[in-house]
């Protein structure tokens, strides 16, 4: 550890292995703590940030507890104490806008010794200049024959390649333009297809979406719907986007998904509930050997998580196309949406891990086609049932606690299909 140095930025493109650089450090630093004498916190940033939302984040990894406290300025000075207390790295990956670090109750000083220091991951270079990190690395992508080597590995040694195939597949690579999460993504869609047609079709159609990609920084959002594109049953193509309803960087139960995926009936419901839940673990198998989740462990459950981009493309199609949600997971939220934002196009809306309360008389959005309304992980303890009045197609409410529902005489109850976990 240099003393001289106390922040440093990652940064490059989106896709080019940044978070996987600073995952590599963080896992140093909790393995030899002993060498290093830095303890190590990671908190994702994500687009839509607060200060309040990024200070609670940086308070849950340090084991404080900020809700019966909204004062910035208090909380900011009891994270700067604690931050303090014993020599720390804080990595705040995926930054995407200027972070006041003293409104945060992030120092950079302590009586001279720089006992806290700071590593951020982000794809802009402006943001590591306004920060004031020392150092500052520009993650590159690979080169061609760095990238064809790690797509090879990823199509996996049942993929026997021709001359002919092999030419066209290394052209395949080269279009994901030395980019990790490309390359791993496309290289997984591809496995054990050995068929010239295919290999040459795919490679014109990839031409066809990366045309006209004025940023480099576009390039790996095109491969990532192709590979999306690849999976051929609808029922996976929903439970993948279904994924995207969860918070950014979030740890998923394998078996919390799969009871979704059998609320919302995309696993057949005539089998019994074992063989629900092992075609349930099958579809999340075929998700992660294309790569489009990852899998991972959280206090020894089996989980899944989406990165970023790839959480980033899903939400895009479900912006653009149909199904169409309305995500605001994990972001700070303390009340919910405004109304216009609730059109009658939704068919799922995620408000998990937010702090609202309350859901008060005189919202009633008229959403026909929502079918899902995941609320949980909030601080709810009322909902005016007035609120689900246009909501005839409700049939999966999570709320994960239990509320007061506030009647209206005029609105009647209907039965949903409830998701407590």
């Amino acid at each position: 550890m240099d003393d001289k140095v106390w922040c440093i930025g990652i940064h490059g493109m989106g896709g080019v292995g940044k978070t996987t650089l600073a995952l590599h450090i963080y896992n140093r630093l909790r393995q030899d703590f002993g060498t290093f004498g830095y303890r190590p916190y990671w908190v994702t940033v994500s687009q839509e940030n607060t200060i309040g939302k990024l200070q609670n984040d940086i308070a849950k990894n340090l084991g404080l507890n900020f809700s019966n406290e909204d004062d910035e300025r208090k909380r900011a000075a009891k994270l700067s104490q604690t931050l303090t207390g014993e020599n720390r790295v804080l990595i705040l990956d995926d930054v995407w806008n200027k972070i006041p670090l003293d409104k945060v109750g992030i120092p950079n000083k302590v009586n001279g010794r720089k006992t806290c220091k700071l590593i951020l991951t982000t794809r802009s270079l402006d943001i590591c200049r306004w920060i004031g990190c020392q150092a500052k690395f520009k993650v590159q992508p690979l080169s061609e024959e760095e990238a064809w080597q790690l797509f090879e590995e990823k199509l996996g040694q049942q993929t026997d390649l021709s001359p002919e195939v092999r030419d066209i597949a290394m052209s395949v690579a080269a279009k994901c333009s030395g980019l990790p999460l490309a390359i791993i993504t496309m290289g997984g869609s591809m496995r054990e297809v050995n068929d010239i047609q295919e290999w040459r079709n795919v490679l014109k159609q990839l031409e066809e979406l990366t045309m006209g990609q004025e940023y480099m920084a576009n390039e790996v959002h095109p491969i990532l719907e192709f590979s999306y594109s690849r999976l051929n049953d609808m029922k996976l193509k929903l439970c993948f986007l279904c994924c995207a309803l969860h918070p950014e960087d979030q740890n998923i139960e394998r078996d919390e998904l799969i009871g979704y995926f059998i609320a919302e009936g995309l696993i057949d419901e005539g089998k019994s509930w074992q063989a629900k839940f092992d075609e349930g673990h099958s579809m999340l198998n075929t998700l992660l050997r294309s790569y489009l989740l990852e899998s991972c462990e959280n206090d020894g459950g089996r989980c899944v998580k989406m990165h970023d981009l790839i959480r980033e493309m899903a939400l895009k199609i479900t912006k653009e196309g149909h199904p169409r949600f309305m995500v605001k997971a994990g972001v700070g939220l303390e009340d919910i949406p405004a109304e216009r934002e609730w059109t009658e196009d939704l068919d799922k809306v995620s408000l998990m891990g937010n702090r609202i309360e309350e859901i008060p008389l005189g919202r009633s959005p008229r959403c026909p086609r929502l079918s899902t309304l995941m609320l949980n992980e909030n601080r709810l303890t009322k909902i005016a049932d007035s609120f689900f009045e246009h909501m005839h197609a409700l049939h999966v409410l999570d709320l994960s606690m239990r509320i007061e529902i506030l009647r209206s005489c005029q609105t009647p109850y209907q039965t949903w299909r409830i998701s407590l976990h």
